[in-house]
């Protein structure tokens, strides 16, 4: 997703990539696997926001009482790295023939790429709440979507 966030997994384990080699060689196709692959890290990704963690388990810092006085002013939602719902609602996966991302490449209404601010936290004072990444759940259930469809 131009602009917007994206994580790699690399997998470390002998048996799977071998079988994946052996797949490629005979060209299968990885669509389905990889599909499934996206709902699942999209569902995971959505997750964290109404848990308000990170992939590693961690609580997002809490919003500033500054911050939430202003959202109560606009009538915006008081949860965290939720204002309308836009960046939530946008997060998707893209499936192309070898690969998957998961993310949004949305930005303000002046061009500013929130999603990306929001992961990483800004020099100014926004704290860094990991909304996209993989856990250890996560990263056992794509092997084993992977295997499935070998």
């Amino acid at each position: 997703m131009p602009g917007g966030v994206s994580i790699e997994i690399k997998v470390d384990d002998a048996a799977v990539v071998s079988a994946i080699k052996r797949a490629i060689k005979r060209g299968d196709d990885f669509r389905p696997a990889l599909r499934e692959v996206g709902e699942r890290l999209t569902a995971a990704t959505l997750h964290r926001f109404d848990t308000t963690t990170a992939s590693d388990g961690t609580a997002w810092k809490p919003l500033a009482a500054s911050t939430l006085a202003a959202k109560a002013r606009t009538g915006d939602s008081s949860n965290i790295l939720i204002r309308t719902g836009r960046m939530r609602r946008s997060i998707h996966p893209v499936v192309r023939a070898k690969e998957v991302e998961i993310g949004t490449n949305i930005k303000s209404k002046t061009g500013f790429p929130y999603p990306v601010a929001m992961q990483f936290g800004t020099s100014h004072g926004v704290p860094a709440r990991p909304w996209l990444g993989v856990d250890s759940s996560d990263e056992r259930r794509i092997i084993s979507i992977f295997l499935k469809h070998l």
